[in-house]
Formats: structure tokens, sequence, C-alpha cells
């Protein structure tokens, strides 16, 4: 067993590729698009996310989560869940709680605070 060397793009248009373990920095909100570092969409409902801690507070716009694809870089922004709708995270409801005992959420319907909002803030 080896270990290879990990190579993470800090850059939007560095060269990426899971396989050879390139990979993009998350923490300045790129992802890899056919093999190249880039921002995702623009926040809004159907565009591009990323679906991770980091990526989903700060891709998607408010009232929205990332809804996962294949990969982490495969999202798409979606509204938040309405409470009673099945949930594997809180980061899908409108509340921020998802009840997985159930595998439904029991959201209370309160908004929360998204970290994309904070440039919006008087």
């Amino acid at each position: 067993m080896s270990c290879d060397p990990l190579t993470i793009g800090h850059e939007a248009g560095a060269s990426c590729d899971e396989t050879k373990n390139t990979f993009c920095d998350l923490y300045a909100g790129l992802i890899c698009e056919a093999g190249t570092c880039v921002p995702p969409g623009d926040g809004t409902e159907g565009a591009a996310c990323g679906d991770t801690d980091v990526l989903e507070l700060t891709t998607c716009d408010s009232g929205l989560h990332c809804d996962p694809g294949a990969t982490i870089d495969e999202g798409t922004c979606q509204p938040l869940l309405d409470g009673g709708d099945p949930c594997e995270s809180g980061g899908e409801c409108a509340s921020g709680t998802c009840d997985t005992t159930r595998a439904s959420d029991y959201c209370d319907g309160q908004p929360r605070f998204h970290f994309r909002d904070a440039s919006r803030v008087a």
C-alpha cells in the first residue's frame, strides 16, 4: 500500500481529476467540472451546487438546499422541504431539523439563518 499525493486547486481554472487525487478547494467555493475548478451556479433554483456542508451553505440562495447528485459536484439548488417531507439532514428542511429516526422530518416551519444571506443584511 502506498500513499499518493493529494493536489488541491485553490483558484478557478485549476485542473482537477478525482481519479488522480486532484481536487478543487471547497472552502474557496469551487467544484470540479469537466476537469476544471469552477464556481458552481448562481445560487438560484436549479443552479449547480456542491453537496457538502461548506458548499451547501455558500452556493444556494436562502430558501434553497443543495439536492445531491451522484458526486458532490453534481447537486442542484432546490426548495427547502416542508414539515413531514422525507429528509436525510436538517439542511434540507425549512426549519433546519430532520428527524431521521422515522425517515421523515418534523420541521417546525421556523425560518433559519442562511450563510449566503449574510452579505444582504444591512
